[in-house]
């Protein structure tokens, strides 16, 4: 068995000796050459007729690219007959098709790479693309929040307090005020740190007198500014106001939403709690300003919590959640009202669940194209090398029965040489590209997933 290792420093020597003695050929033996030429010829153009009695013999203009430099050229030569079993499981079959080859003891180089073709037609394995179902890794958002919206990438929540004067009846015990204050204490500090929270109040100037109406009915007032949860700083803002006037309900839901100005629903899940235990006492019209907030782009989702509020007022916020499009809540101790802030917990949590599997979801599918792509280059080597030995065999089989001499078997095995290197480096190429975008996309999808759940418009 010949053994030919491609050296390219070697290549020029080949091509010149190739050269001289295909010239030496030509010039001392040109009738020997003319009947040559007339043998090999009828073996490269052979007729139809003749080509259809003997399977699988090359057929000139045939597409056979010997040294594909893109997987889309490698694929326009198709899988040969004999393609994914040895020689020796159809050795019978196939040295009945080489029998048939017409006598080639002329080494030319045109005429090796035409026999070279005739091989590969009959043993090229199948190189077709395993990766073209690959479908490209994309960020997916749960449906969440009774299945009406999505998490979106941003988590706004803004509070709004009710303030006014009737704010200092107690339950309990402790004023309604003191109750609210340490519910929104504990519900914002089980926010995640990447949530902005933002605090506004309402009613808290002036008294409940008449005469102190205008400048009650006029203050709303965020204490807190939209901005991820802190203590020390939202403790402040909490200590700065007590009960005290009347109730612009409408006006505080109306400056809401200049306080979300901006953040669209498309990217952004903006969470309203109004907390209060009456009615609008400042002659505004807080169901339609909520059907405002359900109408704007900030879609956000309202939740109307009254707090030991009276039959009247319980109608009017139910009205206010309507119009909003969001729910309505009847809270008469701190237990129930911790209850449902925890629905925003609930969200978040579940933001945070979607940040985490995404992750996990990413990884496993870049994972699992990692095996795959493993599994197609031991695939590929194995195809490559049974290519290369099943055509070697039949080099040496023409060899052995006469049918071409030791000078076209070398020339021959040199150009399979040549064609199997060609092969191991596009498949290296391939493989190493397709690595590459598989790692590129999980990176990429990553980085989206992060980028969401860190990203804010308050930058």
């Amino acid at each position: 068995m010949r053994i030919f290792i491609y050296k390219p420093q070697n290549l020029f020597v080949v091509l010149v000796a190739l050269f001289i003695i295909t010239g030496c050929s030509s010039n001392n033996e040109s009738t020997s050459s003319d009947q040559q030429e007339q043998t090999e010829s009828s073996f490269i153009n052979a007729s139809s007729d003749e080509a259809s009695e003997t399977p699988n013999v090359y057929e000139p203009g045939t597409e056979v690219i010997l040294r594909p430099e893109t997987q889309e050229e490698l694929v326009q030569t198709k899988a040969g007959r004999f393609a994914g079993v040895a020689f020796s499981e159809n050795k019978k079959e196939i040295t009945e098709i080489l029998d048939q080859y017409p006598s080639v003891t002329e080494r030319s180089s045109e005429k090796t790479i035409d026999m070279l073709k005739q091989l590969v037609l009959l043993f090229a394995e199948d190189y077709e693309d395993p990766f073209t179902d690959w479908q490209e890794i994309t960020v997916e958002f749960p449906s969440i929040y009774n299945g009406k919206s999505q998490l979106k990438p941003k988590l706004n929540v803004e509070i709004i307090l009710d303030a006014s004067g009737s704010m200092v009846e107690t339950v309990d015990g402790e004023s309604k005020m003191s109750l609210a204050k340490a519910a929104i204490k504990k519900f914002t500090s089980n926010l995640p740190e990447e949530a902005r929270v933002g605090l506004r109040v309402y009613g808290h100037q002036g008294t409940t007198a008449f005469e102190d109406k205008m400048t009650s009915c006029e203050s709303s007032e965020l204490v807190y500014e939209f901005q991820p949860y802190n203590e020390s700083a939202l403790a402040g803002a909490l200590e700065g106001f007590s009960p005290a006037g009347w109730t612009p309900m409408a006006k505080a839901l109306k400056d809401s939403m200049d306080d979300l100005e901006g953040l669209d629903s498309k990217v952004n899940t903006n969470l309203i709690f109004l907390v209060s235990d009456g009615i609008e006492t400042c002659d505004g019209d807080p169901v339609s300003v909520a059907n405002e907030l359900k109408q704007s782009d900030i879609q956000p989702l309202v939740n109307v919590i009254g707090f030991d509020v009276d039959e009247e007022g319980e109608q009017q916020l139910k009205e206010v959640a309507e119009s909003a499009d969001g729910i309505f809540s009847y809270v008469e101790n701190q237990e129930d009202l911790t209850e449902q802030f925890d629905r925003a917990d609930e969200i978040a949590a579940q933001w945070i669940n979607w940040r985490d599997k995404e992750i996990e979801r990413i990884q496993s599918a870049k994972e699992d194209r990692k095996q795959e792509i493993e599994q197609t280059e031991l695939l590929w080597e194995e195809k490559i090398a049974r290519e290369d030995k099943n055509i070697q065999q039949a080099i040496e089989y023409l060899e052995s029965e006469g049918i071409i001499d030791s000078s076209v078997a070398d020339s021959l095995s040199y150009e399979l040489s040549n064609r199997t290197l060609w092969l191991e480096v596009l498949k290296d190429d391939i493989i190493l590209d397709t690595d590459l975008k598989n790692a590129d996309e999980a990176s990429d999808s990553k980085s989206e997933v992060f980028d969401a759940f860190h990203d804010n418009a308050w930058d």
